[in-house]
């Protein structure tokens, strides 16, 4: 699915030409509880406004609030795990090519901030929140009013929000460059991963991917997540399986298929090892 696929389906508030979409202090319905595990194919930028949300991203759970900030890069597994009944935000969705191309005319990359172990979810003060603010509704005005220079207008906006943001986020992005090969590489294994998960569990098909060794990988994924390639293809997989379980009617057999378990058995060790309880006890203690 394109991103333009994509912000017609979630009727995504402003849009231009396919390539951004933009919500400004909305419910966000389409960030449902218990829908499908979904993969973002662009740059995103949440601000909550009022309420709180949990959700989860590559496997691993975090908690956005009122008044935080969460930056997210393409190919990034997301889902929400609840949202309370307020829940209020400011969203930015960005074509990848077009962030990639600011990040190298700004000389930022601010998806790096996604590489840093901890993973930030940045408060801000009443003043970034103005600012922020200011920059969303711009952009907004840009794509919304049509001039002869809408174009320049809307990437005008866009490189400013994106200085902001870089700034904003530099106490957690590392000073490195564009081209540095290691964060490359992760990269592209995550784009890897969140295709072939489902299907590929093994270090060896990503190397083969990459065209670098299983060691070298490995190293590349633990030094820039502080996880294992292994960790993190487990994540995804629980995440899925729990989707699954708790929102489906497909036989356990059918979900251990699905999900590229050699047979039920494994799938069932798989997933007692990570929740303590076995595929059939989850489902029924959810149900």
């Amino acid at each position: 699915m394109t991103l333009s696929e994509l912000l017609q389906k979630i009727n995504i508030t402003t849009q231009w030409q396919g390539h951004v979409g933009v919500d400004y202090e909305v419910p966000m319905d389409y960030l449902s509880v218990g829908k499908h595990t979904v993969s973002l194919l662009a740059y995103g930028m949440v601000v909550c406004v009022r309420g709180e949300m949990e959700y989860t991203i590559n496997g691993e759970a975090f908690s956005l609030k009122a008044g935080q900030l969460a930056v997210f890069m393409p190919y990034t597994l997301a889902y929400v795990v609840s949202k309370s009944a307020d829940f209020c935000g400011s969203m930015l969705l960005c074509e990848h090519s077009i962030f990639d191309r600011l990040m190298l005319e700004n000389g930022r990359d601010v998806g790096h901030v996604q590489l840093h172990k901890t993973f930030p979810v940045v408060t801000l003060n009443d003043s970034q929140q103005s600012d922020l603010n200011m920059f969303i509704l711009l952009l907004v005005s840009a794509i919304n009013n049509q001039r002869c220079l809408q174009g320049q207008l809307v990437m005008s906006m866009l490189r400013s929000m994106h200085l902001f943001l870089a700034d904003l986020l530099s106490p957690y992005i590392d000073a490195i460059s564009l081209t540095n090969q290691r964060d490359a590489i992760f990269r592209d294994f995550m784009k890897y991963a969140t295709m072939h998960y489902m299907q590929e569990h093994n270090l060896t098909f990503y190397s083969n991917k990459l065209c670098i060794s299983t060691a070298y990988l490995s190293r590349i994924v633990r030094e820039v997540s502080g996880r294992s390639v292994k960790d993190i293809i487990s994540q995804m997989l629980f995440t899925e399986a729990r989707y699954l379980l708790c929102n489906t009617s497909q036989p356990v057999t059918a979900i251990s298929a699905s999900l590229g378990f050699e047979d039920q058995s494994a799938f069932t060790h798989f997933f007692r090892r990570h929740s303590g309880k076995t595929p059939v006890q989850f489902r029924q203690d959810t149900q």
